[in-house]
């Protein structure tokens, strides 16, 4: 799983992986990279560039390619049942919306950083 498709101890991991017999998927934001050329599958997340150094986009995508995988895989082993799989990925649907309510709130959330701003320490639970 990369962002960038880049990272040398990825890249080493993934031929040392081919290297004992594994088969390899990837699941990549950067087409053309190294690690797309090295897996024997390969799933593109298709996030589009980060700008920031927090990989947001590209990390709520790959948990997304993710949690589908293994909706797909439940449901070929026959441990997941097909209702479920479907209210799973009804949920899914509906993420962006939920994520723009909450970016809409972001006067509210400026005000509760700004109570916080020089705490010497935070805990965060959940």
């Amino acid at each position: 799983i990369s962002q960038s498709g880049e990272t040398a101890d990825t890249i080493a991991a993934v031929k040392e992986a081919r290297k004992r017999g594994a088969k390899v998927l990837g699941i990549v934001n950067a087409k053309e990279s190294s690690l797309t050329r090295e897996v024997d599958g390969l799933v593109y997340i298709h996030a589009g560039p980060e700008i920031g150094v927090a990989s947001t986009k590209a990390y709520i995508a790959m948990l997304t390619a993710l949690t589908l995988l293994a909706l797909m895989l439940g449901k070929i082993r026959s441990v997941l049942d097909s209702d479920f799989v479907k209210e799973k990925i009804r949920e899914l649907k509906i993420l962006p919306q939920q994520i723009e309510r909450v970016l809409d709130k972001k006067d509210m959330i400026r005000d509760i950083a700004s109570n916080y701003l020089n705490a010497r320490s935070f805990l965060y639970l959940g």
